[in-house]
């Protein structure tokens, strides 16, 4: 650990504040009367006999590490904020703080428990404090517990310039704590008077600690007294957040049987624990939006990476695969589902994994399976967590966040991801003489579905079957096996299909149609007809038009001929071969015979 000392010669002891391994806080010095009749310091030190009746303050500035612990800054009670930015480091906001007043247990009026530090006496009853040996939580606990605490006003966040200041206070003993990081972000802006920020994993955070106003601080002649006091812990910060994306599903359209599954990655990089070097809970719960239904939880790891590589190494990335929690195995974690709550816990053994977590970083990944049901379009789906006392996201284990028709935006500050299907209308009718749709429908039109590998290409580019087997796969009805989806147009002449288009903000998809059987009395249409399906909306989709106008297609068909029907009726080979080859012949006969008959009369003429 890293603390700044500052020295009261001989007659006053200093104490410092313990803070996190790597975390740079200014101490609060303790000085206490050598001689409480006459209130002196000896040897030129922090006099409390001079110390003024007055309000003081507390301001916490929060930066980002490990620069902050660079040589040369060296925290002092004062406002160092202009040297702390010339070293480069940047302030972290949203980082929540609270303040305690600290007070005596043992005595027997309120008096007799009050440290009040503008006398010598109120020093005396913490001179204690230089026993510190790094667990401040220590004063306070235990049978023989020396302190208490009471919270002063309410918890505060960091603003943009990283500071919280917590104002009017007595002269007094008090204690700070860093209790939540789950909202810290820091401004990835480059350029001037531009802002950019982004939330950050706090991996580190800073122990609680000490502070006491007023103050002692060495100026260049002399000592004097602080009653602003001006703080500056650390974190070590990781960028990455935590998260939840869709990934595509198993099927590209909704399976009527409740088949379709799409696989939604959970991402949570480990802040540090909330006391020590272990940690008590880790967790989330996912309240599942219409449409979905719990499937599984697989791919559960904790993933360690080293914060420090040896000199000229990467750091290593290590996976640790985590089993579930059984009725005959201990497991290193458990899921359960409660009509659509689902609520997963890292178990103890799980929690014991993480070590070493001055070395390392660690990150939570587990993929929650969901079903689709036929009907539903669209998915936004979020996640409640928590590690330790710190929270992910609003909401909590037991209510977990969920938007309303009021409020959408409820939960856009938890890990959440999105999931789109839409609904393709297929329109299949007569075409006249003068090769224009008419209004007759056409029942029993069948149809392959393909989907466009590469969504930038040109749909203009897929007009034959070469073009197609270049440009596209085929939408298969399982995972494995080479059944095509294929849809088939009723009475009225239409078929529909929802098919996917995308996660998070994509808005299209590119697939293709082939006919495969043309209607009774019709030719088939061998072109392919390729379109750009688009995200169903509250503006294109309502309870009157429930296809979007632009996934409405209609395709004609041409009425077969009696040669159509007659090779419509033949297989490609045998019977329908040879019809066509014996065709063929007879035109090439008839040409031939005509060929000649012109050839002999032109020798005769001449």
């Amino acid at each position: 650990m890293r603390l700044t000392t500052i020295p009261l010669k001989r007659a006053a002891a200093v104490l410092a504040t313990v803070c996190t391994l790597g975390t740079f806080c200014i101490a609060g010095s303790i000085a206490y009367a050598g001689n409480e009749n006459t209130g002196t310091v000896a040897d030129a030190g922090a006099n409390t006999a001079n110390i003024q009746k007055k309000t003081t303050s507390i301001t916490i500035h929060k930066y980002e590490g490990p620069s902050i612990t660079k040589t040369g800054f060296k925290p002092n009670g004062t406002d160092m904020t202009d040297a702390l930015n010339g070293e480069g480091n940047k302030p972290l906001k949203g980082v929540q703080f609270t303040l305690y007043k600290v007070t005596l247990t043992a005595g027997k009026t309120e008096d007799d428990n009050k440290i009040d530090l503008s006398t010598p006496e109120g020093w005396k009853r913490i001179e204690d404090l230089k026993n510190l040996q790094g667990d401040t939580s220590s004063f306070f606990t235990g049978e023989h517990a020396k302190f208490t605490k009471t919270q002063v006003g309410k918890a505060q966040e960091t603003n943009e310039k990283g500071v919280v200041e917590f104002k009017d206070l007595d002269e007094s003993l008090y204690y700070v704590e860093e209790t939540s990081t789950a909202n810290a972000q820091k401004d990835f802006a480059t350029e001037a008077n531009k802002h950019d920020w982004k939330p950050v994993t706090v991996t580190v955070k800073t122990d609680p600690f000490f502070v006491t106003t007023p103050l002692s601080h060495k100026t260049k002649d002399s000592w004097e007294w602080l009653y602003n006091v001006h703080v500056f812990p650390k974190n070590d910060v990781n960028k990455e957040t935590p998260t939840k994306t869709a990934s595509d599903p198993n099927k590209y359209y909704v399976d009527e049987k409740g088949n379709t599954v799409i696989p939604w990655n959970i991402s949570i990089p480990l802040s540090a624990p909330s006391e020590g070097k272990a940690y008590k809970k880790i967790g989330f719960v996912d309240s599942l939006p219409a449409g979905l239904k719990y499937s599984s939880v697989t791919g559960v790891n904790l993933v360690k990476v080293q914060k420090k590589a040896a000199e000229n190494q990467t750091p290593t990335s290590t996976p640790i695969p985590l089993s579930p929690k059984t009725a005959t195995q201990q497991g290193y974690y458990e899921a359960k589902n409660d009509n659509g709550k689902v609520t997963f816990n890292l178990t103890a053994d799980g929690l014991a994994k993480i070590t070493k977590i001055d070395d390392y970083t660690y990150t939570l990944k587990v993929t929650l399976n969901t079903s689709v049901t036929k009907g539903t379009k669209n998915f936004t789906n979020f996640i409640t967590g928590w590690i330790d006392d710190s929270k992910i996201g609003d909401g909590d284990e037991n209510t977990p966040c969920v938007p309303t028709e009021d409020d959408s935006h409820k939960c856009d500050n938890n890990p959440h991801g999105s999931s789109h299907f839409a609904t393709l209308k297929i329109t299949k009718v007569a075409i006249d003489a003068d090769g224009k749709n008419t209004d007759k429908k056409l029942k029993g039109a069948k149809f392959a579905i393909y989907s466009v590998k590469d969504q930038s290409i040109e749909l203009t580019s897929i007009k034959d079957s070469a073009t197609l087997t270049q440009y596209t796969t085929p939408v298969k009805t399982g995972v494995t096996g080479n059944d095509q989806l294929t849809i088939e147009t009723g009475d009225d002449g239409t078929a529909t299909v929802d098919l996917f288009i995308g996660n998070d903000k994509t808005t299209s998809r590119k697939y293709c149609l082939v006919e495969t059987d043309a209607p009774a009395g019709f030719k088939k249409d061998p072109a392919p007809h390729c379109y750009n399906v688009e995200e169903e909306t509250k503006t294109n989709v309502t309870a009157d038009k429930p296809v979007a106008d632009a996934n409405s297609k209609t395709i004609g068909n041409d009425q077969a001929t009696a040669l159509d029907k007659i090779l419509a009726a033949l297989p490609m080979t045998g019977a329908r071969g040879l019809l066509i080859l014996t065709v063929c012949g007879i035109v090439g006969l008839g040409g031939t015979f005509f060929y000649i008959v012109l050839k002999r009369r032109k020798e005769q003429n001449a």
